[in-house]
C-alpha cells in the first residue's frame, strides 16, 4: 500500500502557504499525482455478494478531465474566458454515487460555478453507496 501524503489546505485557520492547496481541482490534481494508487473511495451496489469497487485518485481526476471534455464539446460550459468574472453556473441534479464528486470537481476545474440539488426520494433498496475509507 502507498503511503498517503496529506496537502497543506489554504482553506483552514492555518496561515497560508505557498503551494498550498486553495480549490477542489488543486486538490484533487495533486492528489492523483501525489497519491494516485490510493483509494478515493469504495463504490457498492445495494444487492447481496456485491463486490465493492475501489476507486482511486488517479481514476477520480482521469475521470474528471473527461467529464470536463464532455462539458465542453455538449456546449454545458465553456468555462471562464479571459475577463470574465464568472461563466454561467450549472446545476446538478444529485444522484448517490461516485459521479456526484465528478460532476461538481469538473465543473470547478473549468471555473463555472457550480449548483446541486438533492432529491430526497424514498425507496425501498438504495442503489449506490459510497463509502469513503
Amino acid at each position: 500500500m502507498p503511503v498517503f501524503r496529506r496537502p497543506h489546505s489554504n482553506l483552514g485557520y492555518l496561515p497560508d502557504k505557498p503551494g498550498g492547496i486553495n480549490e477542489l481541482p488543486e486538490l484533487t490534481e495533486l492528489k492523483a499525482v501525489r497519491n494516485p494508487d490510493s483509494i478515493f473511495c469504495l463504490q457498492t451496489r445495494a444487492r447481496v455478494g456485491s463486490i465493492p469497487c475501489q476507486i482511486i485518485f488517479a481514476q477520480l481526476q482521469a475521470a474528471a478531465e473527461r467529464c470536463c471534455v464532455w462539458l465542453f464539446a455538449s456546449g454545458i460550459t465553456n468555462g471562464r474566458k479571459e475577463g470574465e468574472k464568472y461563466p454561467a453556473p450549472v446545476g446538478i441534479l444529485l444522484s448517490s454515487d461516485i459521479t456526484i464528486f465528478i460532476y461538481i470537481a469538473a465543473p470547478a476545474h473549468l471555473g463555472t460555478p457550480v449548483g446541486t440539488e438533492g432529491t430526497m426520494i424514498v425507496i425501498s433498496k438504495q442503489r449506490h453507496e459510497i463509502l469513503f475509507p
